[in-house]
């Protein structure tokens, strides 16, 4: 059916809008797009790619350029993490641990417009002294008083507050259970090592490990309790919000939320000398009811609890 004769005008000279409206047959024209609307589908569904559901795999390693010492390199990280070697061109994973000459990187195929993800303690630094209030709340939030407490970090991630703890004059103890993000903090330790100020900072006053802070935590971690046990806990988002960053949801979908962090607050309060700092999104449930303090900030605030480790093992 064409287009001609859907509007049949009684008066063709008609300029009165109202007048034209009568004489549309509607009817006529419901029937030409029904057809119309049809056809086009037709067409397009003939012309349409057919897309494969394709689940991909989560995680490999690969090398981009690099010597045969980095290969190596590679090739036990896979072994380690019982992963896949891929070439850097892979898009059937996720993620892609990506080994090249200068550093350690987290790719992500699927998503060719993302940055790769890597430990830069050179930044966090240098960022710190440009601030004009570098990670204030935090401090507030570890050492109200200004003394320079020990910290044990308990949920590292990638190492970030715990270098600025550390760069404040807390001494640190990072521990992260994902081996992923371990190695991330390894190749990032590595390269800060490099710089003289940055290194006298790992060798003082910062120690980063790999496990489980659940059974650490229950261990002796030196001759006396930490002073303060700092909790950063991943959970999923009640909602989609747009100041949840993209390396907080890739960090989630890669490693898993913290399921336990309930039981690891509890933990941390029988560990902790005198207080257990948690970081959590503004608004956000706290872990367990009734904090001491809270420190709010624009997007994140601070949960602090009462310690009931024991106070004799200070020296």
């Amino acid at each position: 059916m064409s287009s001609r004769g859907l509007f049949r005008l009684k008066h063709p000279l008609a300029t009165d809008c109202r007048e034209v409206l009568r004489a549309i047959d509607f009817g006529r024209v419901h029937e030409w797009l029904a057809v119309s609307s049809s056809r086009f589908c037709s067409a397009a569904m003939k012309t349409r790619p057919k897309y494969e559901r394709r689940d991909p795999a989560k995680l490999a390693v690969t090398i981009d350029g690099g010597s045969s010492s980095v290969r190596r390199k590679a090739e036990k990280l896979a072994d380690t993490l019982s992963a896949s070697f891929a070439a850097p061109t892979d898009d059937t994973h996720q993620f892609l641990l990506t080994f090249t000459d200068a550093r350690l990187e987290l790719r992500f195929p699927l998503e060719p417009r993302s940055k790769p993800l890597f430990v830069d303690f050179h930044e966090l630094f240098r960022a710190q002294r440009r601030s004009r209030h570098p990670a204030r709340l935090l401090f507030k939030a570890i050492d109200p008083v200004g003394s320079r407490p020990s910290v044990v970090d308990a949920t590292a991630g990638l190492a970030r507050d715990a270098f600025l703890l550390a760069d404040y004059g807390c001494k640190v103890l990072a521990i992260e259970r994902s081996p992923i993000l371990s190695a991330l903090i390894d190749d990032g330790v590595r390269r800060a090592r490099q710089d003289e100020q940055l290194a006298a900072i790992f060798d003082e006053r910062l120690t980063i490990v790999q496990g489980d802070a659940m059974h650490l935590l229950n261990e002796p971690l030196g001759p006396s309790s930490p002073d303060v046990v700092y909790l950063d806990p991943m959970f999923p988002p009640k909602r989609k919000n747009s100041l949840v960053k993209k390396e907080m949801r890739v960090l989630r979908d890669l490693v898993g939320d913290d399921q336990d962090a309930t039981e690891l607050l509890q933990i941390a309060i029988d560990s902790a000398a005198r207080h257990v700092t948690v970081k959590r999104m503004r608004h956000a449930p706290p872990i367990q009811a009734s904090p001491l303090r809270v420190y709010m900030g624009k997007t994140t605030r601070y949960d602090v609890y009462g310690a009931c480790g024991p106070k004799e093992k200070k020296p």
